[in-house]
């Protein structure tokens, strides 16, 4: 796809929203996007989630942005990452890879995400970085822990200051919808 472009950002009113104080835009394909094995993933016209800017995005590779899912601030999704339903990424931080970003997730800070698969409610607060090898079971992360300690069904929540304010909006968010279940 090397010097073509995959998507557009549509900058029309009905496909923008607020986000952090900013606009954000929807994304629509300009072509069939195809993972590697040659599987259309995304399809020509498609509409994606939302980037503040073109850095958010890379062009190149498979890499997505489905759903209601943002990518705002300085964050950057590549290579052939993609995230879905209502994640969020801002701050500085970053997926590349084959990383799979799903659920409530917030990626904020410096974070790095790479070729790792994100599921459940989970906020990733500064300055973690995800590696290869590392199996996600937690739903929540433990500030200052070695990465290996944080990644387990019995890993304590981080306390509500310890998150930024759109993770404790997604927490919220998450909390209403389990309330509603009942």
């Amino acid at each position: 796809m090397s010097g073509t472009k995959k998507y557009e950002i549509l900058f029309d009113e009905n496909n923008e929203d607020i986000f952090l104080g900013k606009i954000v835009h929807r994304i629509k394909a300009l072509d069939d996007i195809k993972n590697n094995n040659g599987v259309v993933i995304v399809k020509k016209h498609e509409i994606g989630g939302y980037v503040e800017t073109e850095h958010n995005l890379s062009q190149e590779g498979s890499c997505w942005i489905f759903d209601d899912a943002i990518v705002c601030d300085h964050a950057n999704l590549s290579g052939d990452s993609r995230i879905f339903d209502e994640v969020v990424m801002h701050g500085h931080s970053s997926a590349s890879g084959f990383s799979t970003i799903s659920g409530y997730a917030c990626i904020c800070g410096n974070t790095h995400i790479e070729n790792e698969h994100v599921w459940l409610p989970i906020s990733i607060p500064n300055n973690q970085e995800l590696a290869r090898a590392i199996n996600l079971q937690a739903t929540e992360l433990e500030k200052d822990k070695p990465l290996s300690s944080i990644f387990s069904p019995q890993s304590k929540l981080l306390r509500k200051e310890e998150k930024c304010k759109e993770c404790n909006k997604l927490d919220d968010k998450i909390e209403n919808k389990n309330k509603s279940k009942f």
